[in-house]
């Protein structure tokens, strides 16, 4: 595959080279998928609004996130069983993350341990971690990812229940036996039940996670480190402000990639409420449908300090493996320089809500 390599072309060569049943586990959404749906729909309705007659000779895209230096403000956001699709898994993804110079975040359900891929990883790089029934298995998780070397974890708080996946339903989607939970090997929950019904992952999660998790809990989390606190999931203002008050580090604008709830918005859609109500108190970073440059930056126009790219990042793992991977993330940059040049935006400081024009 020769560049300019879009999202577009890398799936539809991931779906070439994949098992169905895989192809859907990683592309597949929530119940009738109108959430997945929404995270696409959502940029159809927006626009940028170009500047004419400015000096874009040096258009920059590099800043810090969460106080790393990154070559532009892109992340991949948590996924699952990266080894699902290459051998090399999450290490390969990690090295190829750094290699673009962008933030990674270490899924909870990542089919390497979270300590070889910190090894892979630059920075920034968090840890994924949910609340479970056994409080001691999240607190060490926090504590291996300190000892680590990673900059904090990233909590997801949408999944107090797992939410139906029918493509993995009817596919009756089997982790594995090869592909294990390898960070929770150690703690005995590393297998997932057997089921007739397709619902091992349900199951799974009804089993272990704690659904009872509620804001008060938020401080028992920071307790368990010294290192950052990202609350994936936020997707309404009155959130956002519960975040700063328990004293997270940031916010990031999330619906699981449309996996865990239909008739959700899109991520874009709820953005620029939530980048107010925070109003600069704490970074806000979004995922959820990002494919291009052009994407990105109408994300960051409306005061997004980062954007996590995660299915893309899967197809080109699956298509070509680390060197691809890093191949789209550099070409995700490039295109994103390109757009803000063409914009009229000679650095990310420049670009504002007034760039951003919706459709009604």
């Amino acid at each position: 595959m020769r560049p300019p390599l879009t999202a577009e072309d890398l799936e539809a060569e991931a779906r070439r080279v994949l098992p169905v049943e895989v192809f859907d586990f990683i592309a597949g959404g929530a119940d009738d998928e109108s959430t997945l749906a929404a995270n696409l729909d959502a940029f159809r309705l927006l626009f940028l609004r170009p500047r004419r007659l400015v000096d874009v000779s040096g258009v920059d895209v590099s800043t810090t996130l969460l106080g790393s230096p990154v070559t532009a403000p892109l992340f991949v956001p948590p996924m699952a069983s990266h080894r699902l699709v290459d051998p090399e898994g999450e290490l390969a993804s990690a090295a190829a993350a750094a290699e673009a110079g962008v933030g990674y975040v270490t899924s909870l359900a990542a089919s390497t341990p979270l300590e070889d891929v910190a090894d892979a990883a630059g920075r920034p790089r968090w840890v994924q971690v949910y609340m479970y029934r056994d409080r001691e298995v999240t607190a060490d998780l926090i504590r291996r990812a300190e000892a680590a070397g990673y900059d904090g974890v990233c909590l997801t708080i949408d999944a107090p229940v797992f939410g139906q996946r029918r493509r993995d339903l009817r596919n009756r989607f089997r982790q594995p036996d090869d592909v294990p939970l390898s960070n929770l090997i150690k703690y005995g929950l590393a297998e997932l039940p057997d089921s007739d019904d397709g619902s091992a992952i349900q199951a799974y999660v009804a089993r272990t996670l704690d659904p009872s998790t509620t804001w008060a809990d938020l401080e028992w989390v920071r307790s368990q480190g010294s290192g950052q606190v990202l609350l994936k999931g936020v997707m309404i203002a009155d959130d956002a402000r519960r975040a700063i008050d328990a004293g997270v580090d940031a916010v990031i604008v999330s619906n699981h990639g449309g996996r865990q709830l239909g008739r959700l918005p899109g991520t874009m859609e709820v953005l620029g409420e939530i980048v107010d109500a925070v109003g600069g108190r704490l970074p806000v970073l979004v995922d959820g449908g990002f494919r291009s440059g052009a994407d990105a930056a109408l994300a960051l126009a409306l005061g997004a300090a980062g954007v996590g790219v995660g299915r893309p990042v899967l197809w080109a793992l699956a298509a070509g493996g680390r060197a691809l991977v890093a191949d789209y993330l550099r070409a995700l940059t490039e295109d994103l320089r390109r757009t803000l040049a063409l914009a009229g935006a000679p650095s990310l400081a420049h670009l504002d809500p007034s760039f951003v024009g919706r459709r009604p």
